[in-house]
């Protein structure tokens, strides 16, 4: 494997166990068991992502990782932490640009699935990087061009075409993209919980009819809705056994480990360009406009406007679907308790137009029902029920693509190359 990952702690014994845990998986590992043997490390070696215990001698693994985020900025960066030192983890979030911290003892399971993200995090990146460098230098071109149009325009008038093509081509990679990545978050917070993807696409439906209603520009709109789909992001980080109740079914402990989720869904998105505003509206999605939501206990118009549409579209949704309390609500029932707790949850101005739209918005409560068929069935105007992925991982078909024939003579012939039938699900007719 070509990432490499590097362990740091003064117990030899817990890095061995780490060596063995992790060796299993294919993992390029590297050891250090004090944070300045692993900042000489660092001076040598580039590592994609460094897990540091927070108690160690001499220096902790917060004041590690502050100095690793100086010489090694593109790694990714996870810290081991006793539950006694949690608000000092929460507290580096931001200052260390950490990806996630990990309490002890771990689950060995959870362990590995949150290094895996990482990995995929860390490709995420480099692919953005890639995109970034093209994109400057298309740009570069293209101003050196306007600059000297007027002496070149008659000579170079077919390669003026030739560069706008290609940038527009480049524009549609990289919304392409940026679409793939959301996409990518989505699926993962599937695995962790497979009614998911309906409640956010629920969500966002909703959150983009409220913030169109309340007059916001388009720009605005997008980035809440996109807030909205990945709203709930944050939730990786949580344990499976904690995700999957309903909040009012929750312990006093599981409910304290629920609540940081906005703070994890934030952070997962701040290494990634364009999504640092997106990520502030994640984070304060459960704030209350009494003042006593969380993580941060933001009041009133504090609290971002996409934030405000988000609780309440979102809450709607799970109590229809008994996410939010132990038991399913009747429309109307969740109706009025979305009115009756305005001013203290909600922002009645969100809730007043909640109101006058939500008996003309219609919501799916259940995923579209869908049929598996081969490459062989397929046929013309078929819809996908489901992206249509490689072995290698590669995007093959986008859920929803209504099928052509060019689109079975690709899947066929890529059946072929792989030598292995895809999995297909079509919509039922």
């Amino acid at each position: 494997m070509d990432y490499k990952i590097m362990f740091v702690d003064d117990e030899k014994e817990i890095l061995t166990s780490l060596r063995r845990l992790f060796m299993e998986d294919g993992y390029n590992i590297v050891l250090a068991q004090s944070g300045n043997e692993a900042l000489e490390i660092l001076k040598k070696e580039t590592l994609d992502i460094i897990v540091s215990d927070q108690r160690m001698p001499e220096m902790s693994g917060v004041e590690f990782l502050e100095q690793a985020k100086l010489c090694s900025p593109h790694s990714i960066r996870i810290l081991l932490t006793a539950y006694a030192d949690i608000n000092a983890a929460i507290d580096s979030v931001n200052k260390c640009d950490l990806f996630k911290y990990i309490t002890k003892p771990w689950n060995n399971d959870e362990f590995k699935r949150s290094v895996r993200y990482a990995f995929e995090l860390k490709k995420l990146r480099e692919e953005n990087d890639i995109l970034q460098q093209l994109t400057r230098k298309q740009n570069i071109e293209l101003k050196d061009l306007n600059e000297n149009l007027e002496k070149k325009v008659k000579k170079q008038t077919t390669e003026i075409h030739k560069m706008l093509e290609e940038s527009r081509m480049f524009n549609k990679k990289l919304e392409k993209s940026f679409i793939n990545s959301i996409k990518v978050f989505i699926n993962m917070i599937k695995l962790k919980n497979p009614a998911a993807p309906t409640h956010l696409k629920n969500t966002a439906k909703m959150t983009k009819a409220i913030a169109r209603k309340m007059g916001l520009s388009e720009s605005e709109i997008k980035e809440i809705e996109i807030a909205a789909l990945l709203h709930d992001v944050g939730k990786i980080g949580i344990m499976d056994s904690i995700i999957n109740k309903a909040f009012g079914e929750m312990s006093t402990s599981e409910k304290s480990e629920y609540m940081k989720h906005p703070i994890l869904g934030q952070a997962a998105l701040e290494s990634i360009e364009n999504m640092n505003d997106i990520g502030v509206i994640i984070r304060h999605h459960h704030e209350k406009w009494n003042g006593h939501g969380f993580p941060d206990k933001l009041r009133a118009d504090k609290i971002p406007v996409g934030s405000r549409i988000i609780a309440v579209a979102s809450d709607y949704d799970e109590l229809l679907n008994g996410m939010f309390l132990p038991a399913k609500f009747a429309q109307s029932d969740a109706i009025d308790y979305i009115i009756k707790n305005s001013k203290q949850r909600y922002d009645p101005d969100v809730t007043e137009i909640f109101v006058l739209i939500i008996t003309c918005l219609p919501v799916d409560r259940k995923e579209k029902a869908e049929t598996k068929i081969s490459s062989s069935d397929l046929k013309k105007g078929m819809i996908l029920a489901r992206d249509i992925f490689t072995t290698s991982g590669f995007l093959l078909l986008n859920e929803g693509t209504i099928i052509t024939n060019r689109h079975i003579s690709n899947i066929i012939d890529f059946e072929k190359a792989e030598r292995k039938r895809y999995e297909i699900f079509v919509v039922s007719s």
